[in-house]
């Protein structure tokens, strides 16, 4: 081969190197702005009127009072690594008993906090026994009765 071919050979090959380790961004959701949040007044507009102006929530909770979520975020992730998460936006639209707009508020990535989650996972030894011991150890629990119907 020429001295030509394996100069491009080599260059192609390091493009593609530096190609495949360009971060990639990924951005879910939606969160209104501040432009479509300030036609809306409070204690004025209504559900329907904050649905036609900033559209339909993500996720609502109706537990604690009548809220609705918009929720953004924005993922890069470069080369094989894990995604990483470098900005999230949310957006919560609470409302009164009586349905009027009460309260509009903002959080982002900083105001988020981890939240320890409790597994109950309830253990077993089947885990550590391989097939034949499982089946040895059910012998002894059998009801040779209750194969037959006793009606």
């Amino acid at each position: 081969m020429t001295n030509f071919r394996i100069t491009a050979i080599v260059l192609s090959l390091l493009a593609c190197v530096v190609i495949a380790c360009a971060p990639v961004v990924r951005n879910y959701g939606y969160t209104p702005s501040d432009e479509d949040l300030s036609v809306l007044e409070l204690g004025v507009a209504d559900k329907a009127e904050v649905r036609t102006a900033i559209g339909a929530p993500a996720a609502a909770n109706s537990t604690y009072g009548d809220d609705w979520f918009y929720v953004a975020n924005d993922f890069v992730q470069e080369g094989i690594s894990a995604p990483r998460e470098t900005d999230r936006r949310v957006v919560v639209v609470s409302f009164d008993d009586e349905g009027k707009l009460s309260n509009v508020a903002r959080y982002g990535l900083q105001d988020g906090r981890a939240v320890a989650l409790s597994r109950r996972v309830t253990e077993t030894n089947l885990g550590r026994l391989n097939l034949i011991q499982q089946m040895l150890r059910s012998l002894g629990r059998i009801d040779p009765t209750s194969a037959f119907d006793q009606n």
